[in-house]
């Protein structure tokens, strides 16, 4: 050892192999860092963004995040839908973040039902009034929410699809239709319950023509979803909150 305490002796390999060693341990820390953050970014653009599909402006969104108005603006441009390969590990943490968020919530919006026949199925639901017009083919959108402390159920869905059920003339369909909601007891007694009462809804908010095509069912749609989850607070999953980028990337 020299006076000052340097290994003046140590074989040049030994150093080169300690300084690999630590800058291998360091690069791997500020990679971790790194991804940290880009989760944190994800999970506040996913904030916004649904905050702002339920009404709120962004200046209410950053005074309850504690964040500047100016982050706020900028967050949704950080988020992505993650399809690449490469993407796995960070779309799986950034969902796994997401959920826990969601599932902390009272009411949480379950992801097997993505289609109205799905939740025919799911709860052997009668849709005699339909035909002929097929489970198969109740190809809207549904929703299902859980209240994690009762048990209880809030279904959303549609025996129609967006140009309404077939009439006796061939080719000829109704050209209108519905969304149903249905209220699920903890004992699964389901009751069918008016929009004006459990989200505050025009009677009508729930129905829809033909005229512009299928975006008014899908209007309908959003517009009793949105209604539920700010009445009674819940988030959508992970995938149509990075999708509300489209709608909701822009301030409020």
């Amino acid at each position: 050892m020299t006076p000052d305490g340097s290994p003046a002796d140590l074989p040049s390999s030994h150093s080169g192999s300690v300084v690999a060693a630590l800058t291998a341990a360091t690069s791997a820390a500020q990679a971790a860092v790194e991804h940290a953050q880009t989760v944190a970014d994800q999970l506040l653009g996913l904030s916004v963004l649904s905050l702002r599909q339920q009404g709120y402006n962004d200046r209410f969104i950053a005074d309850r995040l504690r964040v500047s108005t100016e982050r706020i603006r900028e967050a949704p441009r950080a988020v992505s839908m993650l399809t690449e390969p490469a993407d796995d590990q960070l779309r799986a943490d950034v969902k796994q973040r997401w959920d826990q968020a969601r599932q902390a919530l009272t009411w949480v919006q379950e992801e097997r039902a993505q289609y109205s026949r799905d939740i025919v199925r799911l709860y052997d639901i009668d849709a005699v009034e339909s035909r002929p017009l097929s489970v198969d083919a109740m190809d809207l959108p549904a929703a299902e929410f859980v209240n994690r402390e009762t048990s209880e159920r809030f279904l959303v869905y549609s025996l129609q699809r967006w140009k309404g059920v077939p009439t006796r003339t061939p080719g000829v369909w109704s050209g209108r239709g519905s969304f149903t909601l249905d209220f699920l007891t903890p004992a699964g007694e389901r009751m069918t319950v008016p929009a004006q009462d459990w989200l505050g809804l025009d009677p009508t908010a729930t129905e829809f023509t033909s005229d512009a095509g299928n975006s008014g069912s899908d209007e309908a749609f959003d517009r009793i979803v949105v209604a539920f989850r700010r009445r009674y607070g819940a988030l959508p999953c992970h995938v149509e909150a990075a999708g509300l980028q489209l709608t909701y990337r822009h301030s409020q």
